[in-house]
């Protein structure tokens, strides 16, 4: 039998791969029946007409390149990863591989192709039988390990894909291979099983150099006139493909582990909405020791029969809106378990193709909590009672205040008429004031005015006091001295203590005045500053005493419930314009106090930054903080959130311009409810 008969019947006929023949011009002129398979099509003529004028699988171009390359003495051509779209429309993916065989009995070239088909790599599990001698141009085609061997375990071939991976062993025998091919009795046993007729397809673990390698291995007797002369075995390397089985598994017991070990109820249904699995804390809770016990069940086993029904509304819902239901809150209550309150979410779950497999369910378990949330409604309401019944306290408190304060202010009202010096004092304030109020910039001494007056009466209640003592006193001298009404105190032995006493009063007297005129004194320091507004110089100040004095101003406004802290560094003077910063610091102060209803805290901090020769101030209070929306128009002009006769919208404008008439920064942080901190950057010079 000629080369080419044999070639013919042993590729059509007995190698399960689909293989082409072309002319020496590159025409498709013949196909085996595995090819009509892969294609779809019934006869070798429409398979011949569809690989030969369809120009998406093999152009004409193309395959006449890969003829010339075969000619020039290249062994093999592949193409990998070709897709080609079946004549019914379906796609899959081939490799090709071409070569040449010059053993035709016509002495002409005869060029082959291989399409394999990677789109079901099960093609070569069935059983291989061979018949004739294997060519050594289709053995070093084949795209995996291919060994042939005698009945006397003696390799004949291998392909040429096993020699660049393991090395040539044509001629040697199995025993020389230097691997470890699985459990030795049970290769011999399978080797003599083949060799009987029969097959074997199964994973071979292979030890090589310290690694593990996984082989798919397929063995099948090789036949030649009938009888069995040997064996062929097939290699496919699947140790990535196991390995990532493996992993899989590692992934999959991780994920297992962290189920087990979250605090959290989890289980997951079928679409049917029986039970498939649930975590270690679920089957807990149902007092279940496995999955087992769980699997197939449904909610109608394990709960009553209305909440059974609620529970598969919700199932029910999320099948078919395929949408999450979250953080559901309600009572659960399980059979032997109790009753509990629990926050719950059911969530459909999907296949890789995108299809709905079932639900999953989790819930946890927040009865402790549910109970402090009503001792905390409970102790709310009693804290509104109590705030209710405190607040009508302060109604009637105010009240009081109220006409206390109208009879105070009668009493002012005389005290202004008596002293014509602090009624000019006061006269030049209001002067002041009316200065101001028509200017913008100083709209917020208005707001100081009634303060610093109340303020200013306590030391004219000194001064008034005093002097009404000093009239009496000296009153009392001048009696003394006249003799009228003393004629029985007018002894020598009483005229010491007399005179003693009468200075002790005077002393005491004095001091008090001048105690009054102190603090009149200090207040009228703190306005000196504070009035200097238009002066377009200049000059050193001490920024600790421009606070100071716009503390003394507004002190009227905390004294009875906010606690100042002040936290200063040593720092140099400073050149800049003293009124405007006493402004700065009046309308931030006067911020701060209106921000905190009742009692709290004011904290001013001052430091010196050294490498920028620069100060800081900044001015924090615990009060109501401003709310995320307005704080980005707190600095513009006319906006504000006071009353109409609190402010004018333009104390932080004000603020802000005048930081910047000094090259200076101003910045702030708050948090509503919280506080807020104003920090203010000032050059030295």
């Amino acid at each position: 039998m000629s080369s080419e008969k044999i070639l013919s019947e042993f590729f059509w006929k007995k190698i399960p791969v689909a293989i082409f023949r072309l002319s020496q011009d590159g025409k498709v002129v013949d196909a085996n029946e595995f090819l009509l398979r892969l294609v779809g099509l019934k006869n070798v003529d429409l398979a011949i007409n569809f690989l030969d004028e369809d120009q998406t699988v093999l152009p004409r171009k193309e395959r006449r390149t890969i003829l010339r390359n075969l000619l020039k003495g290249e062994e093999k051509v592949t193409i990998n990863n070709r897709q080609i779209k079946k004549p019914g429309g379906k796609m899959i993916f081939a490799n090709m591989t071409f070569f040449v065989d010059s053993l035709s009995d016509s002495g002409q070239n005869s060029f082959w192709g291989i399409v394999e088909d990677f789109s079901e790599i099960a093609f070569l599990k069935n059983k291989l039988r061979y018949r004739d001698d294997l060519f050594s141009s289709v053995v070093n085609s084949m795209p995996f390990e291919l060994w042939v061997f005698d009945k006397n375990r003696k390799i004949l071939a291998q392909s040429r894909y096993s020699i660049e991976k393991w090395g040539s062993y044509e001629d040697k025998y199995v025993s020389d291979f230097p691997l470890k091919l699985g459990v030795e009795e049970e290769r011999e046993w399978m080797y003599d099983k083949v060799l009987t007729g029969e097959a074997f397809d199964g994973i071979e673990r292979i030890e090589n150099a310290g690694q593990t390698k996984f082989f798919h291995r397929i063995l099948a007797p090789l036949k030649q006139n009938n009888s069995i002369t040997g064996v062929v075995a097939i290699l496919f390397d699947e140790t990535e493909k196991i390995m990532a089985g493996h992993r899989a598994d590692e992934i999959h017991d991780f994920l297992e582990t962290i189920l087990d070990a979250v605090p959290v109820r989890i289980f997951w249904k079928n679409t049917e909405l029986q039970f498939v699995g649930g975590n270690a804390s679920f089957l807990e809770d149902l007092g279940y020791e496995s999955e087992i016990e769980l699997h197939g069940k449904t909610d109608y086993d394990l709960l009553m029969e209305e909440d059974a029904d609620f529970y598969k509304g919700l199932y029910i819902e999320v099948l078919k809106t395929r949408k999450p239901i979250l953080n559901l809150k309600m009572w659960l209550q399980i059979p032997g378990a109790g009753k509990r309150y629990i926050m719950a979410s059911v969530i459909p779950y999907f296949s890789a193709s995108g299809s709905i497999e079932g639900v999953l369910g989790c819930y946890q378990d927040i009865t402790r909590m549910k109970q402090l949330e009503d001792e905390l409604m409970l102790h709310k309401e009693n804290l509104e009672q109590l705030v209710d019944q405190r607040t009508t306290e302060i109604h009637q408190l105010n009240e009081e205040l109220i006409s206390s304060n109208d009879e105070l202010q009668v009493v002012n009202e005389m005290l202004v008429n008596q002293k014509q010096e602090l009624e000019n004092t006061l006269e030049k304030l209001k002067v002041t004031q009316g200065k101001l109020i028509k200017s913008e910039k100083m709209a917020s001494l208005g707001v100081l005015t009634a303060g610093i007056a109340h303020e200013m009466n306590n030391p004219l209640n000194f001064i008034s006091s005093g002097m009404h003592g000093l009239e009496q006193v000296v009153k009392e001298i001048h009696q003394y001295t006249a003799g009228e009404g003393f004629e029985d105190e007018v002894k020598p032995e009483n005229n010491q203590a007399t005179v003693e006493s009468l200075m002790s009063d005077l002393k005491s007297l004095m001091g008090a005045i001048e105690n009054g005129v102190n603090r009149t004194t200090n207040i009228v320091k703190g306005l000196r500053v504070f009035s200097r507004m238009d002066e377009e110089v200049k000059s050193r100040a001490d920024i600790h005493e421009i606070i100071e004095s716009a503390l003394v101003i507004l002190k009227n406004k905390y004294k009875h419930r906010i606690a100042i802290h002040k936290n200063f560094e040593t720092l140099p003077l400073i050149m800049c314009f003293p009124g405007k910063l006493s402004q700065v610091m009046v309308n931030l102060l006067m911020n701060a106090i209106q921000a905190i209803q009742r009692e709290g805290n004011i904290t001013i901090e001052t430091g010196w930054l050294k490498r920028q020769k620069q100060i800081s101030v900044r001015i924090t209070d615990d009060g109501a903080g401003i709310p995320a929306e307005l704080q980005k128009k707190i600095f513009d002009p006319f906006f504000t959130t006071k009353s109409v006769n609190e402010g004018t919208g333009m104390g932080l404008a004000l603020v802000e311009s005048m930081i910047k008439d000094h090259d200076g920064e101003i910045s702030f942080t708050s948090r509503e409810r919280d506080g807020a901190s104003f920090k203010i950057i000032l050059p030295q010079k």
